[in-house]
């Protein structure tokens, strides 16, 4: 007899009668989709202490970024493409920071009656009549930013992979230290 008739499938294999660890997935993401509650993308902070707080972290964030591409663009690494992409993707996320920190002080110089409102929803919709409104609009836009900044640091780090030999180097054991 062979051997292929005393076997049995794996559990979670894709045999009929099994359910598929894919298919436990889906099925896990579908219950979430269906059962979440509306999610409304807007954050706002206490103010003036919370916008202080976060338009403080924007500085911050911003030279954190620009110090990073100047490290990598000055040193060794910035003669490798791989790094050089994730450097321009944190020139990137640094001109994002000032957009968005300029976002957010036409934010706070808009009057009220710019918005349309909806009862329970706050503000959904911008009446633009007039060169802040126009001007709060674009800034708002951050995203043309943003996305780009991430797909460098992405393709930056696919080269960095793509270089890696195929199995890891093992890394020395470690010595018990008494």
């Amino acid at each position: 007899m062979s051997r292929k008739f005393f076997r049995t499938p794996p559990p979670f294999s894709d045999r009929s009668g099994y359910v598929t660890g894919s298919e436990k997935t889906f099925s896990v993401l579908i219950f979430f989709f269906l059962t979440a509650a509306p999610a409304y993308a807007l954050q706002t902070h206490g103010s003036p202490e919370g916008l202080y707080v976060h338009q403080g972290a924007h500085i911050l964030y911003f030279l954190s970024m620009l110090g990073f591409a100047y490290k990598i663009l000055k040193s060794d690494l910035g003669k490798n493409r791989a790094w050089k992409h994730i450097a321009y993707g944190a020139c990137l996320l640094a001109a994002w920071n000032i957009w968005a920190f300029s976002g957010h002080i036409a934010t706070s110089l808009l009057p009220p009656d710019s918005f349309v409102t909806s009862e329970g929803h706050g503000p959904t919709a911008l009446i633009a009549r007039t060169a802040n409104e126009l001007t709060y609009y674009i800034l708002k836009i951050d995203h043309l930013l943003c996305v780009p900044a991430l797909f460098c640091f992405y393709l930056g780090l696919r080269l960095i992979l793509s270089r890696m030999p195929e199995k890891p180097q093992k890394l020395p054991a470690r010595t018990q230290q008494k």
